[in-house]
């Protein structure tokens, strides 16, 4: 009866425990997603203009990871070596005086960008959308551009050293 109702609960209570935490655990997890995010934001845009990382690099690769888009994100003057936004939402950025050296942008879109000024030295850029990027007097020696799109960019004053420019689109440059 009873008592032996109550003595196979007792006997269940871990497992029971288990299940529920675990389901509890699934549930809340678009939620944390989304204070994650907030936060990733928070440091972003806290450092926007900034000079130096202040969080930042981290910050926008978590927030790349998860597929946001980082469409007209400042990051001017940003240091950001290094840095992994493959695939990254781009357009219209602002990376003005920014050090992006090393950094991976294949297949990035950051069209309409401004790079003006940029430490883009052995980035790959390969297979990204740079149309109607502004890429005055940035530095892009060594840079892998590779069947990237490059219409309509500015590039008065750009230093490309040992660039890879293979089947790179250049109409309008």
């Amino acid at each position: 009866g009873f008592v032996e109702s109550v003595q196979f609960l007792f006997e269940k209570a871990e497992s029971i425990a288990i299940v529920t935490a675990a389901l509890l655990f699934i549930f809340e997890m678009p939620e944390r997603s989304k204070k994650e995010q907030a936060q990733a934001w928070l440091v972003v845009n806290s450092a926007s203009g900034l000079s130096g990382n202040a969080g930042r690099l981290e910050s926008m690769e978590e927030l790349n990871k998860e597929r946001v888009m980082l469409n007209g994100i400042n990051a001017s003057k940003a240091y950001l070596p290094g840095i992994n936004l493959k695939y990254g939402k781009l357009k219209d950025a602002n990376f003005s005086e920014a050090n992006l050296s090393g950094a991976n942008l294949k297949h990035a879109n950051l069209e309409g960008a401004n790079l003006q000024n940029a430490n883009l030295t052995r980035v790959n850029l390969e297979g990204a959308n740079l149309r109607r990027t502004n890429l005055r007097g940035a530095n892009l020696d060594y840079a892998n551009l590779k069947d990237a799109n490059l219409s309509y960019t500015e590039l008065n004053g750009t230093r490309m050293l040992e660039v890879i420019l293979k089947d790179a689109v250049l109409y309008e440059t």
